[in-house]
């Protein structure tokens, strides 16, 4: 079979939606250098000018202080950080006595069901055991 030299030959229609595929791979992460790679971590929190944002950290080095950054603050992000606090948290504590001949787990089951848990202390006295327990307020 004779072929032209001046024409080139055509790309088959798989070849070209590999190589469109390809290409939208890279656009459509532009602030990606390659596929996979990590971006960074943004975190966006919509709710109203009086509601406070609660925050929970764990595995967090809390030995400095924690600076956070606020964008879009209602002047074009510009604020400063501000400054955060860790509150430590504030327990109530409850004393159960669990009779002599009553099984332990079975008289801390109501008590678990609302809230509260042994703070691994507890003490002989006249009528049984004193457990005492904790529950966060």
């Amino acid at each position: 079979m004779w072929t032209n030299p001046r024409r080139s030959p055509k790309l088959p229609a798989a070849a070209l939606a590999i190589l469109f595929v390809g290409a939208s791979t890279f656009a459509a992460a532009p602030g990606q250098a390659r596929p996979g790679e990590m971006t960074r971590a943004d975190v966006w929190v919509r709710n109203q000018r009086s509601e406070p944002v609660p925050i929970a950290l764990s595995e967090v080095d809390l030995t400095s202080p924690l600076r956070v950054v606020v964008v879009n603050d209602g002047n074009g992000g510009t604020a400063l950080p501000m400054r955060v606090r860790v509150v430590p948290p504030q327990w109530d504590y409850q004393a159960v006595t669990v009779k002599i001949a009553a099984d332990v787990a079975a008289a801390l089951v109501r008590p678990g069901q609302d809230g509260w848990e042994t703070t691994g202390l507890s003490w002989p006295s006249g009528d049984g055991i004193i457990v005492l327990l904790k529950r966060a307020r």
